[in-house]
């Protein structure tokens, strides 16, 4: 097995549900030896605030016990940390998380240049309230214990499920969360996690990038301007009908064709509409 590769951030059994062509819907909860996140396990809270990335947050108690997310710079951020604040590093890039990022896009089968890697670290967790998985992503604990609870709801993807499993994250322990997975924290001692997030193209940014790179952009339907969209604040009469008849126009015509996707042209829109 290779030092850096989906069996070693999970397991052999667990791998095997990634396949090209589905991913798991449930949750995937894998324990294991800290070590074989070889990279992940010796970072430190001075290497995440050396290393690139987009922003950090610390996330402070204010005067009535509420807890609120700052912005904060490389300067502030081990007397952040000292004083108790949970520090989140987003859209981290080293040396260290590249073998991790390589060889989790080949074994994903993932578009270059999606990937992203956060983390979160703090003296003493005070956890999270039950939030909404919007995208599937793996969690690694790297040090200390917390108890998380999580659950999917088959019926409404939306409203918490009302029985969660308990899971306690210790040092080795990977969990795979499918988008739609509920998940909260209880509060903890010291942590340090990794969040990876594969960054899979949804079905509205593909077709947008289809759309926004086809020919069928020269329609005439499309370049004719619209006089007086609106009556007062409702559209004027004829002005939906009229959108709605282009709109069949383009669709018809971009059906009759090949969908030319490029995945070089694919990758770096995704890359400009995410801001990566």
């Amino acid at each position: 097995m290779e030092a850096e590769s989906l069996h070693a951030l999970l397991s052999a059994e667990a791998a095997a549900s990634f396949t090209p062509d589905t991913w798991p819907k449930v949750p995937i909860v894998v324990t294991g030896s800290v070590a074989r996140w070889r990279g992940l396990a010796e970072l430190t809270l001075e290497q995440l605030i050396a290393m690139d990335k987009s922003h950090t947050t610390a996330t402070v108690q204010t005067l009535d016990g509420a807890q609120k997310p700052i912005r904060s710079r490389a300067e502030q951020e081990i007397g952040l940390h000292a004083a108790g604040a949970a520090l989140d590093f987003y859209s981290l890039n080293s040396s260290a998380l590249r073998p991790w990022i390589v060889a989790l896009e080949r074994d994903l089968h993932l578009l270059e240049g999606t990937m992203r890697v956060d983390a979160s670290t703090c003296r003493r967790s005070e956890g999270f309230a039950p939030r909404f998985a919007a995208e599937d992503h793996f969690v690694c604990q790297v040090r200390g214990t917390q108890r998380w609870r999580i659950a999917v709801n088959a019926d409404d993807a939306f409203r918490e499920p009302a029985v969660p499993q308990t899971v306690d994250l210790t040092p080795g322990t990977a969990i795979f969360l499918p988008r739609g997975a509920w998940h909260a924290a209880m509060s903890g001692d010291e942590t340090l996690r990794v969040t990876i997030l594969p960054g899979l193209p949804t079905a509205r940014e593909v077709l947008e990038y289809l759309f926004l790179s086809s020919a069928v952009l020269g329609h005439p339907g499309l370049r004719g301007p619209i006089p007086r969209v609106f009556d007062g604040e409702k559209t004027r009469a004829g002005v939906d009908e009229a959108l709605k008849n282009t709109l069949e126009e383009v669709v018809r015509a971009i059906c009759a064709q090949d969908l030319d996707l490029s995945r070089e042209g694919l990758q770096s829109y995704l890359r400009k509409r995410r801001g990566s």
